[in-house]
């Protein structure tokens, strides 16, 4: 299993010193179900995901003998470019337990949705990666995903195919 660095802050002292069940659904609270998802499990899955993007950008290329379908999949591979990026940007952003970004409107359903649950963290100060309601935060980070890959015009490509 991939070792991921621990967040640099001490997530206990964001308890305020009280003492926390382990069966919380808070995901600062250390050695919690909740605190591995983030700090592990989740950077393990979105690593998965660059991976096979990455892979598929190659076959991409090796398909490219000819000019014609080279011009036709490099606009694909810019595209898959862009999506690597973006998860990489978000693996570190998750890591540093920085703010969960808004999604822009990709004419899916619940973009509002989640939108106005985020300025509703917000207001709590529970809108980063480590103090979210893991389950909205683990709904969110898939939807993420879903929006990175529409942004790219990838829409009916589905990074979890090979492991169903």
């Amino acid at each position: 299993m991939a070792f991921t660095p621990p967040p640099p802050y001490d997530p206990p002292t964001r308890t305020g010193g009280r003492s926390v069940s382990h069966n919380t659904v808070e995901t600062h609270v250390l050695n919690s179900f909740s605190y591995k998802t983030v700090n592990t499990r989740w950077p393990v899955i979105l690593t998965g995901v660059i991976d096979t993007v990455c892979n598929f950008n190659h076959e991409l290329h090796v398909q490219a003998a000819d000019e014609a379908t080279a011009n036709a999949n490099a606009d694909k591979i810019a595209q898959g470019r862009s999506i690597i990026e973006q998860i990489s940007k978000l693996k570190y952003e998750m890591a540093r337990d920085k703010e969960l970004q808004t999604l822009y409107d990709d004419g899916e359903p619940h973009v509002e949705l989640y939108n106005s649950q985020l300025e509703e963290l917000k207001k709590e100060g529970k809108n980063t990666w480590y103090t979210a309601p893991w389950l909205f935060a683990e709904c969110y980070l898939y939807r993420l995903l879903r929006n990175y890959f529409l942004a790219a015009k990838w829409t009916d490509y589905d990074p979890f195919f090979k492991q169903k």
